[in-house]
């Protein structure tokens, strides 16, 4: 799959939802567990997952590999944070 793109900086996903589902731009690439709901609401839909299996929470979504795009397989994690002392 070949496409023209260009990459928009946000400071967070708050934002760049609001524009998906505002369609202000075409597409983002976020955490399952941040676009779930919106999904679940029927406000968005989900074309491909990253990582190099299917996720748990979304099964019928198909990998990028799935469907033809290359992607080396990304996935996410968090870590618990807080201010020094």
């Amino acid at each position: 799959i070949k496409a023209d793109m260009t990459a928009v900086p946000y400071k967070g996903s708050a934002q760049v939802l609001t524009d998906v589902i505002g369609g202000q731009i075409d597409l983002s690439i976020d955490p399952v567990a941040v676009v779930q709901g919106n999904i679940n609401a029927g406000k968005l839909r989900p074309l491909a997952i990253s990582s190099a299996t299917r996720s748990p929470l979304l099964p019928n979504v198909p990998t990028f590999a799935e469907v033809g795009v290359a992607s080396g397989g990304a996935s996410f994690w968090y870590g618990l944070v807080a201010p020094k002392g």
